[in-house]
């Protein structure tokens, strides 16, 4: 099968009254669109937007070598790099500011003494579903077969509730997991595969997924995705959010990604078959001397069976002995029919000898009538062929018999 994706929204956007440019949330997607990272800086840290920023370009860049990003070989690497990356980007921020700015940021370093940053991200491994998941920005996967159960993973306590209206159960603002740049991974991260199936999968950072947890109805699966594949512009993005915040969205910073996976047969298996021919059945030659002793049982048994005597002989042309093991010598091709006649067997006989075999043939034989004289031609000249191939016939029989 073929796993194929495509991102039909990707938007984020500061929290009411602040500027865009302070969001603390990331996303970042592969060229190959195979892998996708959502990251929520943590509010009370120093700088957590570029913790969020070195986590998502990490993950969706060659940089991860592959498997589970939280592994211990993975860690040491995204840490070493994360660090690196927001002391640097951190260090030129300050640099760029006045001095008043400056001192207050100088302040909230030493209060916070570090950067940290939720994480959620999916890797399209061939026909797996691979997800690394830490904290409370979540990933939804919506079947589009509506008789599958959706799912929700996140490394916070969540369930799919079948049995209730909304399927969705999670925990939010509650101490969430993170990584931080002291080079600590706080809390257990989710690292697990599923099976790749026809979906829309929605990643979403905190204040959108308690959000979607709290509205996302079965009963009405489709509308917030249908409303968010319309979105086209980042302006109508805020507006769409900025909507929710009248009603109950969390006043936060918010990064959305979702993503159509479509499976598909992959051509060169669903053509394995294509083309393939049914062996042609062989047969053996006709002039073959072997496909001519395939009847030799038969031949003997006809012999043998004394309710049976009828045609033991016949053209080399006409013998079919394809199954047997028995050797007799080919009748020539001259050689005429023989007809041994059962009225002519003793009656209730066991056994043929070899001087009844002769009597047999010798009454059967064709013999012609001289019409000048009246005279039988039997052809007894030693000379002759057909004495010859009455003698040959005889031969063949008593071989056939074990008399010889």
């Amino acid at each position: 099968m073929i796993v194929s994706s495509t991102i039909l929204a990707a938007f984020k956007t500061s929290k009411f009254g602040s500027k865009p440019s302070n969001c603390a949330d990331s996303f970042a997607i592969s060229p190959d669109r195979h892998k996708i990272a959502i990251a929520d800086g943590v509010s009370k840290s120093y700088m957590p937007k570029f913790v969020a920023e070195a986590l998502t370009e990490f993950y969706v860049s060659e940089k991860l070598p592959g498997g589970p990003l939280f592994c211990d070989r993975n860690a040491s690497e995204l840490l070493s790099y994360i660090v690196a990356e927001w002391d640097c980007k951190s260090r030129n921020f300050e640099a760029s500011v006045d001095e008043d700015t400056a001192y207050d940021l100088e302040y909230q370093r030493e209060l916070y003494g570090m950067g940290a940053s939720t994480f959620a991200g999916i890797r399209i491994d061939g026909e797996e579903f691979s997800f690394d998941v830490l904290g409370d920005s979540c990933i939804f996967l919506i079947p589009k077969d509506h008789s599958l159960s959706p799912m929700i993973l996140s490394s916070m306590p969540c369930e799919v509730t079948l049995e209730n209206e909304l399927p969705f159960k999670c925990v939010f603002g509650i101490h969430p997991h993170f990584i931080d740049t002291k080079g600590r991974i706080v809390g257990e991260p989710l690292e697990e595969s599923v099976k790749a199936f026809d979906c829309t999968i929605l990643l979403a950072t905190d204040a959108f997924s308690d959000w979607f947890c709290r509205n996302f109805t079965k009963e009405d699966a489709n509308h917030i995705i249908d409303t968010l594949k319309e979105i086209d512009s980042p302006e109508k993005f805020d507006s769409f959010i900025d909507s929710l915040r009248d009603s109950d969205l969390k006043n936060d910073d918010v990064a959305v990604v979702l993503v159509d996976v479509q499976l598909t047969a992959d051509e060169s298996e669903s053509s394995t078959n294509d083309g393939k021919c049914e062996p042609e059945p062989t047969t053996p030659e006709g002039n073959d001397i072997e496909s001519k002793l395939s009847q030799a049982d038969e031949f003997k048994a006809i012999i043998e069976d004394s309710d049976n005597l009828g045609e033991i002989a016949q053209t080399e042309e006409d013998v079919d002995m394809s199954n047997s093991h028995v050797e007799i010598e080919a009748l020539e091709e001259s050689a005429q029919v023989v007809l041994i006649n059962n009225s002519e067997e003793p009656e209730n006989a066991e056994f043929v000898d070899s001087e009844q075999a002769e009597q047999i043939v010798e009454s059967n034989y064709d013999v012609e009538i001289d019409d000048c004289n009246g005279v039988e031609e039997n052809s007894v000249d030693t000379g002759d062929n057909t004495n010859y191939e009455k003698s040959k016939i005889i031969s063949i029989i008593k071989k056939c018999l074990g008399l010889n």
